[in-house]
Formats: structure tokens, C-alpha cells, sequence
């Protein structure tokens, strides 16, 4: 994760040092490939995007230790189906994959946990615990963490409308989300100096992996986006929650990052 930042951030990098001569290249690309005479085209893998995330409406567990360089975002467009009403404008139907990572800020992190009686179960929930806490509960006491990541991958499917004002266009859109379960992955130290490459709910096959933690299945966002060529920077609001009612912290992402686009 930490090798596919690094590279992200340095293309990010290499962008920007180059961002006004690669735009104007990028805006002369034509992949658009047009349905015989008529103004409808489609074209594949027309843009791609990285962000952080900003943490809103959150519940009292998540709202103190969100941290917004710490969540990140990356995604891509699969294919693109657009319609051209006029010359310089255009409305568009996507599929995009996308992943957000959420970290915590420090000394927090996120702890899996099973609770299953006849009158209550939870499978594969979610909670925000602080280090140096040792109770029935926890499978070891934690006294640093090093890396608690809660990550969601996410197919979505926008709906854009696109005005181009020379070498400038502005996108606005709203799109439907379809997200998979979310998978927390942890690293730390244990009181006693060793390394903590586990932490799993008590009955669970140890592993530095919980996987299947449930998901607000079906979500959308609104967004919009300004650039210049191909090069721009884009926002986007999720109202809704990320994670499943009941199983994890509430709350609500915003974002905004950089996006690189084919031509219009």
C-alpha cells in the first residue's frame, strides 16, 4: 500500500510540474469512437482519478479521530457511453471502480469484533478502540499501532453532463454506487515490544485480515469537476454512510483530488 501511494503521489507530482503543456496534449486526443453518423459515441478507460477524503455527519465513536490526508481515494472509468446534444456539450453514462482507504488519526484503530447470542449478533463489525485497552474481548493489548486500514471498493455508475469553454470544461453529475464489502487490515506492537500482525474478534481464525464487514450496499454521490485539457481537480459529497447500520461508525466522505481525463 505504502509502494502504491508513493507511486500515486509521484505521478501526481509529475502531473502538476507538466500540467499546462500536458493538458493542451491531452485535449487534442480523440478517443471517442462514434455510432456511424449520429451524435452518440462510447469510449473505454476515459479517466482516472486520486483524492482524499474528508469525514462528515460522523457518530460520536468516529468523529474525533478521522484524519483527512490519512483517507484516501482511487479510482478509474471502464467505459463511458456518451451523447453530444451540441457542439460543446456532452452527457455521459459511466462505470467507474474506485477504493477509499479510511485511517484513524493516531493512537486509534479499527478493531473487528463477532457478537453472537440468542438475542444478539453482530458478524464482522466494526469499532474505534484506543491503544493500551485490555478486556474480555481483545485477543492481545495493544500498545502501538503501525497500520489499521479500513478499505471499500466500489463499482459506480455516473451520470454527467460536461460544457467545454475552449481548453476549460466543467463536469457535473451525480452517480449510483455499488459497494462490496469492506476489508480492515492491522500491524502494531504488543505491550510487551513484539510485533502485532493480527487482530481478529475472540472465536475468529487468527489473521491480519477481517474481511466481508458490511457495507452500505447501495449509496450515491454528487460531483462535479473543472479542467484544463485533461488535467483538472474534482469534488465529490457521499451523504450517506458508508458502512452498515449496526456494524461500524457512521459517517459520511467528501473528497477532492486530482483527475486525468482523455479529452471531452
Amino acid at each position: 500500500m505504502k509502494k502504491l501511494f508513493a507511486a500515486v503521489i509521484g505521478f501526481g507530482l509529475c502531473i502538476g510540474l507538466n500540467a499546462q503543456g500536458l493538458g493542451a496534449r491531452m485535449a487534442d486526443l480523440e478517443l471517442d469512437r462514434e455510432i456511424g453518423d449520429s451524435p452518440f459515441s462510447y469510449e473505454l478507460i476515459s479517466y482516472l482519478y486520486f483524492g482524499f477524503n474528508g469525514i462528515v455527519n460522523a457518530d460520536a465513536q468516529m468523529a474525533p479521530h478521522s484524519n483527512f490526508f490519512r483517507s484516501q481515494e482511487f479510482g478509474f472509468n471502464m467505459a463511458e457511453f456518451a451523447f453530444k446534444p451540441y457542439e460543446n456539450g456532452r452527457i455521459s453514462l459511466g462505470a467507474d471502480v474506485h477504493w477509499n482507504w479510511y485511517r484513524l488519526s493516531n493512537g486509534f484503530y479499527w478493531w473487528p469484533y463477532n457478537v453472537n447470542t440468542p438475542q444478539f449478533a453482530v458478524e464482522n463489525a466494526l469499532l474505534v478502540r484506543p491503544v493500551a485497552i485490555d478486556d474480555i474481548y481483545s485477543r492481545y493489548y495493544v500498545s502501538e499501532v503501525k497500520k489499521s486500514t479500513l478499505s471499500v471498493c466500489t463499482f459506480s455508475f455516473p451520470l454527467d453532463f460536461a460544457q467545454q469553454f475552449g481548453k476549460i470544461t466543467l463536469h457535473v453529475g451525480a452517480s449510483f454506487e455499488i459497494n462490496l464489502n469492506a476489508c480492515s487490515q492491522f500491524k502494531g506492537t504488543a505491550a510487551d515490544g513484539s510485533a502485532l500482525k493480527e487482530m481478529v474478534p475472540t472465536g475468529a481464525k487468527e489473521s491480519r485480515y477481517s474481511r466481508n464487514i458490511r457495507t452500505n450496499r447501495f449509496t450515491y454521490n454528487i460531483h462535479g469537476s473543472v479542467s484544463y485539457g485533461g488535467l483538472g481537480i474534482y469534488g465529490r459529497y457521499n451523504p450517506m454512510p458508508q458502512l452498515g447500520e449496526g456494524f461500524g461508525p457512521q459517517f459520511s466522505t467528501w473528497t477532492v483530488g486530482l483527475i486525468l481525463g482523455m479529452g471531452m
